[in-house]
């Protein structure tokens, strides 16, 4: 964040997008998820974020974003004054010429509640700042910056006293008896030298896949520093990641509180025609920490090719190799089929063969009703994967899955819809899963964290140590959009969460209103 502010007042004054990626945030790229499924759009987006001007080869992104108000029904032709257009379609702070741009916005999330089962009141409070820009043709930057305290329900409470942090927002730390106090920030610089290749250097998150969740990579865990570099070659996309993650414990001393380790991603994107694209991932999660040092790289952790080092070292190694293949299918330019399969220990003496698949389905506009879209999505993971026999490589980042929300053995369908007209929306969301959790401290394959040593003899026996349960989770929120650059919108809904099983149940039923400027994803369904 220094840097950025030091470049930004040390440069001359620094047009739009340029080496800028898009927000990972789904109800933001839904239009472009929709121009993306056109037959005649032929586009890499699977390893996303993904890069605004590699999209404005084909569509303009930017207008599809930031334009979005060109349908409202409170704007008109007429000119309006500087106050009401910073509220409703500028930046806060803009500068544009032709080799610099520098936009600042507010960020913020100001949300209050009441969980109707226990009458408790509950709210989060976020103040933040983004700024991004360009410098010349090939640079660009972004930086954020979020202070936060929250009062949450009762589920996502226990979350954070179990793994020590906020769901996707980093370390918590008390705030007035039941609440939490924490703070997040993520930055990125962003180079494009050539056409086809992009360096980006950052803290944040990624993803990978088509799905609402992704099996591969996904954007549930806190940030992380990553160097990610993207060669794009028409129909073929490679693309190398380095990433490093830590493990939070609850000891005071810092040696013993942050746990190192370092990841490498390869991912191999394949436009097969202009309807079919398939990828192929590879992820590892390299021990490079010991009792007695760290940061203790193997050289073939810098190795950027796919598939060498799972071949030359098994799918059991001391590292944590995580392979899969990532799919997409437009069948028309209105319906979009995907899915995923991962694969971790083809063969372990504890826990037997892990993997994962999803498959899922899209419709944008359907029956012809614009801005209506709809999602079904199934997902499906083996008891244990993602673990590990050193517990240390788990498959996580922060105390949190590096994957799924859920971690392993479960079974999960996804129903979501979003409609908008004009600036008004509503959002539904609808997940089911069956999930088998651990019973009388037996390892039964739902803890990713726990060694694999560990595991119960459910495999070799019909002896059951676990409890079926199930958790439903039900969402309706309905919004007005205030200015599309910051994704400044006023909302209210409901949450309606149950978790069941022989031994428990527990229910939430909180309904909430407020007003928000975000662009990141923030996960709660689970």
């Amino acid at each position: 964040m220094k840097v950025l502010l030091l470049l930004i007042f040390l440069s001359p004054i620094i047009s739009f997008s340029q080496q800028l990626f898009l927000p990972l945030n789904h109800n933001v790229n839904i239009d472009i998820n929709k121009q993306v499924n056109y037959l005649n759009n032929n586009v890499h987006t699977s390893f996303k974020p993904v890069l605004s001007s590699y999209l404005n080869n084909y569509f303009d992104s930017d207008s599809i974003i930031y334009d979005y108000q060109r349908d409202s029904i409170f704007l008109s032709k007429k000119k309006h004054t500087w106050i009401w257009r910073k509220l409703r379609t500028e930046d806060l702070i803009l500068i544009d010429t032709a080799d610099f741009f520098l936009s600042i916005n507010p960020m913020f999330n100001l949300e209050y509640g009441r969980n109707t089962i226990n009458d408790s009141l509950l709210s989060v409070n976020t103040r933040g700042i983004a700024v991004k820009g360009n410098i010349g043709k090939t640079l660009s930057f972004y930086s954020d910056f979020y202070e936060n305290q929250a009062f949450f329900p009762d589920y996502v409470h226990q979350y954070i006293n179990e793994h020590a942090v906020i769901p996707g927002q980093g370390r918590n730390r008390g705030f007035k008896g039941n609440g939490h106090d924490y703070a997040y920030a993520s930055g990125y610089l962003s180079f494009t030298p050539k056409k086809y290749l992009n360096f980006r250097i950052g803290h944040g998150k990624n993803f990978i896949g088509e799905g609402y969740r992704s099996l591969l990579l996904s954007d549930f865990s806190f940030n992380y520093p990553f160097v990610r570099t993207t060669i794009t070659l028409n129909k073929f996309q490679y693309t190398s990641m380095f990433t490093a993650h830590q493990e939070i414990k609850s000891a005071d001393s810092r040696l013993l509180a942050y746990q190192r380790k370092h990841g490498s991603f390869n991912y191999l994107s394949w436009l097969i025609n202009k309807r079919i694209q398939i990828g192929l991932f590879e992820g590892i999660i390299w021990k490079t920490t010991y009792s007695n040092s760290n940061n203790n790289f193997d050289i073939n952790y810098f190795n950027p090719a796919i598939m060498v080092r799972p071949l030359q070292y098994g799918l059991s190694d001391e590292n944590n190799v995580v392979l899969g293949l990532n799919a997409e299918i437009k069948i028309i330019n209105s319906i979009q089929l995907y899915g995923q399969y991962m694969l971790d220990d083809v063969i372990n003496d504890y826990t037997g063969e892990k993997n994962g698949y999803q498959i899922g389905i899209k419709f944008f506009e359907i029956f012809k009703l614009k801005n209506l879209y709809l999602q079904a999505e199934y997902n499906s993971v083996s008891p244990y994967t993602y673990g590990h026999v050193d517990h240390f490589q788990n498959y996580s980042n922060a105390n949190e899955p590096l994957a799924h929300p859920l971690g392993a053995n479960f079974k999960e369908v996804i129903g979501i819809m979003h409609y908008k007209i004009n600036d008004f929306f509503i959002d539904f969301k609808y997940i089911k899963s069956n999930i088998n959790t651990s019973l009388n401290n037996y390892h039964c394959g739902s803890n990713i964290f726990l060694s694999d040593t560990l595991a119960c003899e459910l495999i070799q026996t019909n002896d059951i140590k676990y409890l079926k349960s199930t958790l439903t989770y039900i969402s309706l929120r309905l919004g007005f959009l205030i200015n599309p650059r910051n994704n400044m919108h006023l909302f209210a809904g409901f949450v309606n969460r149950k978790f069941i099983n022989n031994s428990i149940t527990t229910e939430t039923n909180y309904i909430f209103l407020g007003i928000r400027a975000s662009l990141n994803n923030h996960y709660y369904d689970f």
